[in-house]
């Protein structure tokens, strides 16, 4: 029966993985681990930067289903006389492997349009670089989009939203290593509602908006990419061109 192993992670590493740039955990094998198990990984705060002395948990997890797993203690090569000199001598390094084509690794996250009843107004959050974009973010191992979407707007929002969401279409956000495909969903709040990060609750937020659909539509907003074209079809105004 595969296992479910809970590990702490600091937020370097965390980010690391969520990006995608990071495919491996290096571990002391102190605990059974085998291919098939899911490997919880909790995001921590740390008190030093060596990652020595955890702090506190975020609230943060990611969920990874556990490929091949190699430890050194089962590898004959690494008692010979000359790669022990060497591994004294320079250690031994860990190396992510990735793919080397531009569309080799995605991220699939899903967003939120949120309108009012009137679908004149919408929620946008304003991020630290006067950016705006949607609630959301990315999909956890073995989660529903729907169940993403929900915890997302409780996590950014404080939002415990229980209607069902409209699909609006979705997205391609291009990098050049890494890829996230997003998935846009419409839902529709009264204006009276009371956000929980008016200012800094949220890591990159610094406060949530109602903005006129009008203004959006003139491009008063630096929105994220793609972002206006969906605002603009869960709206009703605008034909979804994919990009």
């Amino acid at each position: 029966m595969n296992r479910e192993i809970h590990k702490k992670l600091s937020k370097k590493y965390f980010d690391l993985i969520t990006s995608g740039q990071k495919t491996f955990e290096l571990r002391v094998a102190d605990f059974e681990c085998e291919a098939g198990d899911i490997l919880i990984l909790d995001e921590y705060e740390y008190e030093n930067d060596d990652d020595t002395l955890a702090r506190r948990p975020t609230g943060r997890s990611l969920r990874k289903k556990v490929g091949w797993v190699g430890k050194t203690k089962e590898a004959v090569w690494s008692k010979r006389p000359d790669v022990a000199t060497d591994a004294e001598k320079y250690g031994f390094q860990v190396i992510s492997l990735l793919g080397d084509g531009l569309l080799d690794t995605f991220e699939v996250s899903c967003k939120v349009v949120l309108l009012n009843p009137e679908k004149t107004k919408v929620v946008l959050l304003n991020y630290d670089d006067e950016t705006f974009g949607l609630p959301g973010g990315h999909v956890e191992y073995g989660e529903r989009l729907g169940a993403t979407a929900r915890r997302e707007l409780f996590e950014e929002l404080g939002v415990k939203y229980q209607k069902k969401f409209a699909h609006v279409d979705f997205l391609l956000h291009e990098w050049k290593e890494h890829h996230k495909i997003v998935l846009g969903y419409a839902g529709v709040i009264g204006e009276q509602t009371k956000f929980r990060p008016e200012s800094g609750a949220v890591e990159g937020i610094s406060k949530v908006i109602w903005a006129d659909v009008d203004d959006v539509q003139d491009g008063k907003y630096l929105l994220v990419h793609g972002y206006k074209d969906l605002i603009l079809k869960a709206a009703g105004r605008g034909e979804w061109i994919t990009k």
